[in-house]
Order: C-alpha cells, then structure tokens, then sequence
C-alpha cells in the first residue's frame, strides 16, 4: 500500500477486483495469501478442527439428501398428478399419504 503503483492506482468499482491496475486487484492475492495462511493457523487448533470437520460433514449430509434419488412410490405419485392436472382434474389430495 506504501508503494507508488499503488498510490496512483484508479480505487476501481466497489466489489470489482477482477479489473487489472486497481487497488482492489493488486490486493486481491495478497490478502487471498493470509486468508489461506490464517486458516492454516486456525486448524492447528484440534477443536477447530473437529469443529469445521463437523460442519462439513453436516454441509455433505444435506446435499446427499436433496440429491437423493425419489422413492418408486412418490414418483408414481407425481407422474398421477400431472397426468391428473392434463386433464384438468388436482389429484393432488388423493395420493399424499398423510
């Protein structure tokens, strides 16, 4: 930030730091270098550790469930409800098993 390049560099857009010769872009690795070197300080700590591996692990947990296939019952069920809803008629109440 002492240096003259960056003293006359244009400040550039608020959140563009994509654009070459701004100040943004000229901190961008910087700051990416401590970000990178702060994390590995932090995860020395086994507490952090076990922390972040837990948040991961939950993170893994909800995507595996959002992407898991449908059961042959539900999607027996949606195929009547739009075939239901092609003719104008909601199937939806019948099928729900509630």
């Amino acid at each position: 930030m002492a240096t003259r390049a960056y003293q006359s560099a244009p400040d550039g857009e608020p959140g563009d730091h994509a654009t070459k010769g701004t100040k943004q872009a000229m901190l961008t690795g910087t700051a990416a270098k401590y970000r990178e070197m702060g994390l590995k300080l932090l995860m020395r700590d086994p507490n952090v550790r076990q922390a972040m591996f837990q948040v991961s692990a939950k993170g893994r947990a909800a995507v595996a469930a959002r992407n898991a296939p449908k059961s042959d019952q539900r999607v027996g069920a949606e195929a009547l409800e739009r075939m239901g809803r092609g003719f104008g008629v909601d199937l939806g109440g019948l099928l729900t098993a509630e």
